[in-house]
């Protein structure tokens, strides 16, 4: 065994381009496939570390009518529940148990600059989980509505907060409610969690009771609790979505709601189960390109030792012996490749994770490297494709006779193996045409979504969002009989908390340009909708549009340009004046606002005078349609601020925060970013997918041109008696040069033909992932034939080159 490996070894080594291309190839099929298939491994195939995880299911309320609402309409289906309606499904005897839980946002310790989400759990909820505490204990039932203050503490807060210390339990922690009445005090704890524990796809520092939650019972119509209930033994889901359905309906408003249960760990993977699967099926095609591309190579290889075969049989040799050393040969080529395709994943695997975006569930987490049993199939699987399709036509010459091959040995290979390998290098080309026009339309989904107008400058420009944690310092407004507020031309101002304070010192930092103040910001925040009346909006249409509310020199420091009119000035605070979206003007002004009046259908009396256009902007993603929108300068608080600079907006981050908390400790920042940040953010999927795809993409068209050059080097190796015969009776150089390049096109017209339905139909599965182009755009199927045409030309200049070169001399004495 160890005389083959070193004879494997010595032919392999004279042959150093046939071995770096078949070993370059399979590894790179090995390599991007097994590091899909781990990520893939990691959110989509491994069961939840849960007990019994199949027979958890997500409870939600469906309201259908919240389709139309845009601030729901991604959420519709999957509505929390309300506090009565969770203790009811307690009750019923399709659920061994139900948990629930609610998310709030405090502050923990003396430091209020820092937001950490708190969870509100009932005592069920761990144990249904599978939990158990790494120290002291978790809530008892009786806590679940008379709870003491207490809180149960993350595996990470306990070593990073109080130093892994044993004797934790009983010690007390400050924890303050991120409001504006910032209720604070003092909670014992009782536990710590074990580490890396996931509520869904939430990792919680603290825990308290569902009794200490600022959600009372009492408010039957709040939507507010996530539940989670294990079905009872001999249970379906069926059967437990009939007894919820009456228990949730029981609710509001009954006619319109429902409920729906879902599996728990498709609530955990969401729609990234489709995503993963579409990016599995680019890994299997890369793959089979790349074994498909190795196996034409070695039964072309073992076509061309066909004479080496016959001589070594001829001369007494032993067949075992031969298909033992063919064996060796090959596992050590698969190995060489497996293992350079197993270094190419340990590095592809970290780029991948890091590239992916941050909604995809489950992998910053559980992910631990590579899959051992994903990477034994790949690896397997180039293996297999190396000893079959290097043996096989090996043992097809052993078992004919030495004679016949020699015979046989000076002329061109029998057309089944040319139509085999024709065959094999057309399904190439079809495959990479799948994977190309794909990584094609994803591009272009990227570049239309990134070259669109989006109405402002997001350059250094940063974006705050900041509450106000601490008791009212406004005057509390009474009135001894009831008011109409519809009477009223303008309510009563809100509190400004010190928004304008805050404005004038973000004003006054280096390198500031302009500061504003929103109640929403473009890809921060989603803005209200509301009803509106206005003149182009007939009296029994109720016609809706978002409602933004800014304070400062928002449209500078947005860098929003006016279409016409004017925005707001200094003077404009108080006064009835709006500024209007092109949106806004087209749908409801009839393409002409400026003097135009508009007011909101709950005050029609309080009118806006509309003194200005501006662009549309997206609302939380580049790909949302534009939404009516108008702006009123506002005098209350301001949950955004805009800071446009002249530098760098990320430099000048630690001020802007310093400045929040140095004014005064009641501001608290939630969120702090650039806008060229948040831009990138919103696209992080649609890069992912772009990215991943041209990876494939790009692979396969390597693949397809070694593919198209191995087909053509071994049709000129195998008609070089034809092709001195041509030379012989007067062919040119370039006569011989186009024999073969028109050969290798119309293995490329066979392929592409053969690729276009496979095409169309898999194009048609990226189309909710199109921005702006359509799954079948000519272009883009063009620019997958003229790549294809230029790989096919490029890998057949070499042996077109090589089939002018023919010696007729030499050529006719073999």
């Amino acid at each position: 065994m160890l005389t083959d490996a070193r004879h494997a070894l010595r032919r392999w080594s004279r042959r150093p381009a046939f071995t770096a291309i078949a070993i370059l190839t399979l590894a790179l099929g090995i390599g991007a496939t097994t590091s899909i298939f781990s990520v893939a491994d990691a959110v989509l195939l491994r069961p939840l570390p849960w007990p019994e995880s199949d027979r958890l299911v997500a409870i939600y309320t469906v309201l259908p009518e919240q389709r139309l609402v845009r601030a729901t309409q991604a959420t519709w289906n999957r509505s929390r529940v309300t506090w009565p309606t969770w203790t009811d499904l307690r009750a019923s005897t399709a659920f061994s148990a139900v948990a629930a839980w609610s998310t709030e946002e405090y502050t923990a310790g003396d430091d209020r600059s820092e937001i950490v989400p708190v969870i509100h759990a009932s005592s069920a909820l761990l144990p249904m989980l599978g939990a158990l505490p790494g120290v002291g204990r978790f809530f008892t039932a009786d806590e679940d509505i008379k709870a003491a203050r207490i809180v149960v503490i993350s595996h990470d807060v306990w070593q990073r907060r109080f130093g892994g210390r044993s004797s934790i339990v009983g010690e007390t922690l400050q924890l303050t409610l991120a409001t504006p009445d910032a209720r604070s005090a003092a909670y014992t704890i009782v536990g710590v969690l074990p580490p890396a524990l996931r509520i869904k796809n939430e990792a919680p520092e603290f825990i308290l009771p569902i009794g200490l939650s600022p959600i009372s019972w009492r408010e039957t119509d709040q939507l507010t609790l996530d539940v989670v209930a294990r079905l009872a033994p001999g249970v379906s889901l069926d059967a437990a979505s009939a007894a919820a359905a009456p228990i949730v309906r029981s609710g509001l408003a009954p006619e319109q709601r429902s409920s729906r249960i879902v599996p728990l760990a498709d609530d955990v993977i969401g729609e990234a189960g489709f995503e993963i699967a579409l990016l599995l099926a680019g890994a299997g095609l890369l793959l089979i390109i790349s074994c498909s591309n190795v196996a034409g190579l070695l039964l072309g290889d073992a076509w061309a030792r066909r004479s080496e075969v016959a001589v070594r049989l001829a001369l007494g040799g032993d067949r075992g012996r031969l298909l033992r050393q063919l064996a060796v040969e090959h596992l050590l080529l698969a190995g060489v490749a497996s293992l350079v395709g197993l270094m190419l994943a340990i590095w592809l695997t970290p780029v991948f994770v890091a590239l992916a975006p941050g909604s995809l569930p489950r992998l910053s987490v559980d992910f631990a490297g590579l899959d051992l049993r994903i990477t034994t199939f790949a690896i397997g699987l180039g293996v297999v494709t190396s000893l079959v399709f290097g043996i096989v036509p090996s043992l097809t010459l052993a078992a004919t006779p030495a004679a016949q091959i020699l015979a046989n040995s000076g002329r061109e290979g029998s057309p089944r193996k040319h139509r085999a390998q024709r065959i094999a290098v057309a399904a190439q080309l079809a495959l990479a045409l799948v994977l190309i026009v794909g990584a094609s339309l994803l591009g272009e989904t990227i570049f239309r979504l990134t070259s669109q107008p989006i109405g402002f400058d997001p350059r250094n420009v940063a974006v705050i969002s900041a509450t106000f944690m601490g008791p009212p310092t406004w005057p509390v407004m009474t009135s001894p009989q009831p008011v109409d507020r519809s009477q009223l031309r303008q309510p009563p101002p809100p509190p400004d908390f010190g928004t304008a304070d805050m404005l004038i010192r973000l004003a006054v930092l280096p390198n500031v340009v302009a500061v504003a103040g929103a109640s929403a910001v473009p890809l921060v925040r989603l803005a209200p909708e509301v009803d509106i009346r206005a003149d182009g909006c007939p009296e029994n249409v109720t016609c809706r549009a978002q409602q933004v509310s800014v304070r400062g020199d928002y449209f500078r420091a947005m860098a929003v340009t006016p279409l016409r009119g004017r925005v707001f000035e200094p003077g404009d605070t108080g006064t009835p004046v709006t500024v209007v979206s092109r949106a806004f003007e087209q749908r409801y002004l009839d393409g002409d606002a400026i003097g135009r009046r508009i007011a909101r259908a709950s005050t029609p009396l309080s009118q806006y005078v509309v003194v200005g256009v501006v662009p549309d902007v997206p609302a939380q993603e580049f790909s949302d349609e534009h939404v009516p929108t108008f702006y009123r300068p506002g005098v209350g608080w301001a949950s955004h601020f805009v800071v446009r600079t002249s530098r760098d907006a990320a430099a000048s981050l630690p001020l802007i925060r310093a400045a929040f908390r140095d004014y005064d400790p009641k501001f608290v920042v939630t969120a702090l970013t650039t806008m060229e940040a948040r831009l990138a953010q919103s696209i992080a999927v649609e890069r992912f997918r772009a990215i991943l795809s041209a990876v494939f993409g790009g692979a396969a068209f390597v693949l397809a041109a070694i593919g198209l050059y191995g087909l053509a080097a071994r049709r000129v190796a195998d008609r070089r008696h034809e092709l001195g015969v041509r030379v012989a009776l007067g062919a040119r150089p370039r006569d011989l040069q186009g024999l073969i390049v028109r050969d290798g096109l119309k293995t490329l017209a066979i392929g592409l033909l053969a690729g276009l339905p496979a095409t169309i139909a898999g194009s048609q599965l990226l189309r909710s992932y199109l921005f702006g182009v359509s799954p079948t755009a000519p272009h883009v199927f063009l620019i997958a034939f003229v790549a294809l045409a230029l790989a096919a030309l490029g890998a057949m200049v070499v042996p077109a080159r090589r089939a002018g070169r023919v010696d007729v001399m030499e050529t006719l004495r073999t």
